[in-house]
Parts: structure tokens; sequence; C-alpha cells
């Protein structure tokens, strides 16, 4: 049983919440209750300032999808999102960075080579030729050719960047946190 329910249902069991039989309770119930609640209370605000950079980053993202999804703050399925994110495995999350890294080079490319980003059967014959003519080109230089197969980012040069950057970020803030203290 989570902390939070417990207290819950003994606050129950003393009245609370419109129980009808509620049992006998005296001061020192009372006070131990009370003594419990504030314990948990100070143990959540202290684990929030201690995992602030955490906090932010959940408060901005929280904020983020409920924008994205016209969500409100009564409903779950936002929460979800983030609480899936966070189960998500790590090396599972640099992948999907590698794959949108890959993709933004090959988008970039094919701007380049002016190959607009519409379905072909959209195009007239002119416009489909002026682009396989230009492909064609493009085809000659290896690295416009990695970046329109989505192989220009590799798994370990991803995640070697991202572990460093997490760590800068991380020294950077932790270093300002003592200087604020």
């Amino acid at each position: 049983m989570k902390i939070k329910t417990a207290i819950n249902r003994i606050f129950w069991r003393f009245g609370g919440n419109d129980n009808k039989k509620p049992f006998p309770v005296n001061e020192n119930d009372v006070e131990a209750y009370n003594a419990i609640k504030n314990y948990i209370a100070e143990k959540e605000q202290q684990q929030f300032l201690e995992q602030e950079l955490f906090a932010k980053l959940f408060i901005y993202l929280y904020q983020k999808v409920l924008e994205n999804d016209h969500g409100n703050i009564f409903e779950n399925h936002c929460r979800r999102k983030i609480y899936n994110l966070l189960k998500k495995p790590m090396p599972d999350i640099i992948e999907d960075f590698k794959n949108s890294l890959n993709e933004s080079e090959m988008y970039q490319a094919m701007e380049d080579v002016k190959v607009q980003d519409i379905h072909p059967a959209l195009k007239n014959d002119s416009q489909r030729d002026n682009e396989l003519e230009a492909l064609t080109k493009a085809a000659k230089n290896p690295e416009t050719i990695k970046k329109l197969t989505g192989d220009v980012w590799d798994l370990e040069t991803v995640e070697n960047a991202l572990t460093s950057e997490v760590n800068q970020a991380i020294d950077l803030f932790q270093r300002s946190k003592v200087k604020n203290r």
C-alpha cells in the first residue's frame, strides 16, 4: 500500500470522508496522524527541492504534452505519456534520437537537391523527371547518399554525444545549485 493511501485509510478510520462508523479517536491518535502527515509533506517538499532539475523538465514536458494533446490536468492520459517515456529503456530513447537525427539529415538532403516533400502521385511528369535527374546527380556524392539513406548518425556516436551533453548539463547546474546555497 502506498503511503498516501495508508494515510487516507487512517483518516477514514478516524471519521474522515463521511465514514459513518469511525473508530474512537483520542488526542494521541490525532497527534500521531498529524505527525505522519507532516513528515510525508516535508519529505515530498524535500524530494521536490533535491530533484529540481527533474522537476523543471517534468513540468515543462507536462505543459507541452497538455498543449499538444489539448488536455487538462484532470485527465490521466497526458501524465501517462510522460510516465511511459520515463519507463522506456535508455537504449530505446537513444535509438529514437538517432533515428530523428538521420531523418532530419534525409529531409535536408532532399531539400538541398530540390526534391519536394509531397507525394509522388501529386507531382507532374516534369517535376518527377527533374527530381529524378537531381537525385541521380546527388547519388554520385557518397555523403549525400548517406544522408538520403539515413546513415549519417550511428548509435555509438549519438550515445557518446548525448552522454556528454547530459553530464555537462548536470555538472553545470549542480555547480550553480551549490553556489546558490
